[in-house]
């Protein structure tokens, strides 16, 4: 028998279960998330899920699909997406449309062109296959929409609008949760989204066994910092193949789609999904595209404003606690010579109240063209002002850039 020279101290400090050896390579804790060989449980956070996670995930995951672009035989891009309305046709086939990202068609890195003889191909949860073909884009959301052909309906997402204005008044907003309660706003079909909510991002792999992907996370009101000023931002975790999948709320309906960041993930809520969608059921791609409404604001809702700002605003303004806080103007812009400034609070839009961001693109995005009249409040001087500014539409491609380099948001 083979004696153990070891000493006692060694010897009780090898059966701590708080110890562990491990041998780190060079690259141990990087994660390449600009891949699509990872799925989500990459990451700690999605390897345990909770109850309620797994319910939401597991009320949507008929409807959530991987699609795969090629160019002949060659991979051009693998996403997610979702499945938002399914009809049946005059031969007795159901036609089917898949909700994606505009990423899945790109030609290159570089170029928001459709990629020439593209071929998409569309995995469900239960191995089935269908080629798919483009009906719909747009690389300024960066969303697109693909129409499958099946011989039996498919089931389709509940699609649900958010409702993210918060008051910033403390007396307000005390007895805020009590109010809200249940989760749809009183007269409202809109879901109530306020910061630290959980959300889930789900997606489906590539390969065969087509498994689902599930990213719990909560929403943020911190700014994603990216190109498209319309995202939200909630910190589940995913990967590239998850891109153009569907974020949820607990109750398994669709209140965005996702896109991928350094440790969070991007959204663009289906508000304006749905705008998006309902302008090309009703319109076609040959009536252009979908109106992008722009004034020369970067703007966020007010409680993400920083609270030095906000104290005054509280003191100088008691009866506005919702609005859109303006951070930057762009020079020569129609809000530049309209007078708006940075820190100015837009409050209502021709008589009627602004109460979050995508309040305020809803009431602007048919106007384009024209103008408005804007209700502003500023809180350096307590100065209260109408302004007039005309809408015009947005002309820039989004690159959905991150501030870390050389990694494309697609």
């Amino acid at each position: 028998m083979q004696s153990d020279s070891r000493s006692s101290e060694e010897k009780m400090r090898d059966l701590s279960p708080w110890r562990h050896e491990i041998s780190l390579g060079p690259s141990s804790f990087v994660i390449m998330e600009n891949t699509f060989k990872n799925t989500f449980r990459i990451y700690d956070s999605n390897a345990d899920l909770d109850i309620y996670s797994k319910r939401a995930a597991l009320k949507s995951s008929e409807t959530v699909a991987s699609l795969v672009s090629f160019v002949g035989e060659e991979i051009l891009f693998c996403a997610s997406g979702t499945t938002i309305e399914c009809n049946s046709t005059d031969d007795g086939i159901f036609e089917a449309f898949l909700l994606t990202t505009a990423s899945l068609l790109r030609r290159s890195n570089s170029e928001d062109i459709v990629a020439d003889n593209i071929k998409i191909i569309v995995h469900f949860w239960d191995g089935k296959s269908y080629e798919g073909d483009v009906i719909g884009c747009d690389f300024y959301y960066n969303i697109a929409t693909v129409r499958i052909r099946s011989e039996v309906p498919l089931q389709t997402a509940i699609l649900r609008d958010v409702d993210d204005s918060m008051p910033i008044s403390p007396e307000v907003a005390r007895d805020l949760r009590e109010t809200t309660k249940p989760t749809l706003g009183r007269h409202s079909n809109k879901f109530i989204l306020v910061p630290g909510d959980k959300v889930v991002a789900v997606g489906r792999y590539h390969t065969e066994g087509y498994d689902l992907m599930v990213a719990p996370g909560i929403f943020s009101a911190d700014c994603c910092r990216l190109d498209c000023k319309e995202l939200f931002r909630a910190n589940c975790k995913i990967t590239k193949s998850g891109i153009g999948g569907p974020l949820l709320n607990l109750d398994g309906e669709v209140i965005g789609i996702n896109f991928i960041g350094r440790l969070c993930t991007p959204f663009l809520p289906m508000n304006i999904v749905s705008r998006w969608w309902t302008h090309f059921k009703r319109h076609g791609l040959c009536h252009g595209q979908f109106c992008r409404p722009w004034i020369g604001v970067e703007a966020t809702n007010l409680f993400s404003g920083r609270v030095d700002v906000l104290e005054h605003i509280v003191r100088k303004f008691p009866n506005f606690s919702k609005g859109v806080i303006v951070e930057k103007v762009e020079q020569g812009s129609p809000a530049d010579i309209a007078g708006i400034n940075p820190n100015d609070v837009i409050v209502q839009c021709d008589g009627k109240k602004v109460k979050n961001f995508l309040g305020l693109f809803k009431k602007i995005y048919k106007k384009v063209g024209q103008a408005v009249e804007l209700e502003v409040i500023r809180p350096h001087d307590g100065a209260h002002l109408t302004v007039s500014v005309f809408v015009s539409e947005s002309t820039l491609v989004n690159r959905y850039i991150s501030s870390f380099s050389n990694f494309v948001l697609h």
